[in-house]
């Protein structure tokens, strides 16, 4: 039992710091690059296969660096739940 609930707490201070990271750090960034892309995209012609490829690879590479924050910061909100519920059932 006290090996699962460390588990947990250590999920929990991961999510923590990944959700301190995201906020102050990448969010920033992230927010700053989508608005760029999507500028390129606009203002990119139709007919240039490349550029919009070249777009939509580094827009699929945000996505999947947000995707894994989102990961890491729910598993901690889950574990969190799960420390809360274990200690609620001890009561």
């Amino acid at each position: 039992m006290e090996n699962e609930e460390l588990l947990l707490q250590q999920e929990i201070a991961k999510a923590d710091a990944a959700k301190r990271a995201w906020d102050q750090y990448v969010a920033p960034v992230f927010n700053d690059k989508e608005a760029e892309l999507f500028e390129a995209f606009k203002d990119s012609s139709i007919v240039n296969e490349r550029d919009i490829l070249t777009i939509k690879l580094q827009a699929n590479v945000l996505a999947m660096v947000k995707d894994h924050f989102d990961s890491m910061i729910n598993t901690g909100s889950l574990a969190r739940k799960q420390l809360e519920d274990k200690e609620n059932t001890h009561e």
